[in-house]
């Protein structure tokens, strides 16, 4: 998979194993389409630190893939709780249509909530925003589970 940055140089990640399984059989001409959103400490675009506190992060890096290239990488404020919004962090990711979340940690009922959303949640993010986008082609990070949840609910 060839992701490229917006107007920039190619990233270089070959393959993101954990949004294969979203892919359909391709055929000529057919668009394909993946939102990423990862939980990021402040607005630098693809160098944007990875939060590594869900529930309180101050931002959302909104990643848009189009046939294994990023056509769109927007950062934007968190209307989670914790930062001075009205919903849950994870109502606030379902609001943004992200398919799948990549993310440090996140607590079990988060975890619950997004999946409930059909949202695909992977954990062990670190680094910044184009880190983990390494990390989850090399498939470094776990799909998280009930097992995976941070017990401080981050």
């Amino acid at each position: 998979m060839k992701l490229k940055k917006s107007l920039e140089s190619p990233v270089g990640i070959q393959r993101v194993q954990s949004v294969e399984h979203l892919y359909v059989v391709q055929t000529e001409g057919v668009v394909i389409m993946i939102s990423i959103c990862i939980p990021v400490m402040e607005n630098l675009g693809i160098s944007s630190s990875i939060s590594q506190h869900f529930g309180k992060t101050p931002y959302f890096a909104l990643i848009k893939l189009e046939n294994d290239e990023i056509k769109d990488l927007e950062v934007v404020k968190s209307l989670g709780r914790h930062a001075g919004g009205t919903m849950t962090p994870a109502e606030a990711v379902s609001n943004t249509k992200a398919q799948v979340l990549v993310c440090g940690n996140l607590g079990s009922k988060a975890i619950q909530m997004l999946g409930e959303k059909g949202i695909l949640v992977y954990v062990g993010a670190s680094g910044t925003v184009e880190t983990a986008l390494k990390q989850l082609q090399d498939g470094v990070l776990s799909l998280a589970d009930d097992s995976a949840a941070c017990s401080e609910g981050h």
